[in-house]
């Protein structure tokens, strides 16, 4: 019931505002309508857009954001991110695999298994 008497009241408003632009209200009021209804826009985007460039700083101040930023920088896959990741496992930071080759080239050697792979992403992360 509460929501029926919202939308009545919504659609009156409605109807005043129409009748207004129509010009039966003054011009001086639909300016400061428009005014302030372009203020409230600015303001939402505004807000929006703070939000969206505060999250990525949020998520690249630890170690793990940091580690999943790069990962997705630089295209890896779910199976390459998680062989990164296991070869980055002893370290405190395991985005430090991202600027030392030599991490892939460890682990390579010593699992046998995934030295390969470990090649690949060697070449895709630093090309040689």
């Amino acid at each position: 019931m509460h929501a029926v008497g919202f939308l009545l009241a919504s659609f009156e408003g409605l109807q005043a505002a129409r009748q207004r632009l129509n010009g039966t209200g003054s011009s001086r009021e639909t300016a400061v309508l428009f005014m302030a209804g372009l203020a409230i826009a600015a303001f939402w985007a505004g807000l929006y857009l703070w939000d969206r460039r505060r999250r990525p700083a949020e998520a690249v101040n630890h170690a793990t954001g940091l580690f999943g930023e790069l990962c997705r920088i630089h295209g890896l896959s779910k199976e390459e991110r998680a062989l990164l990741q296991k070869a980055a496992s002893d370290l405190p930071n395991p985005a430090v695999a991202f600027i030392e080759p030599m991490i892939l080239d460890r682990f390579g050697n010593s699992h046998t298994a995934d030295a390969g792979a470990c090649e690949g992403i060697r070449q895709r992360l630093f090309g040689s």
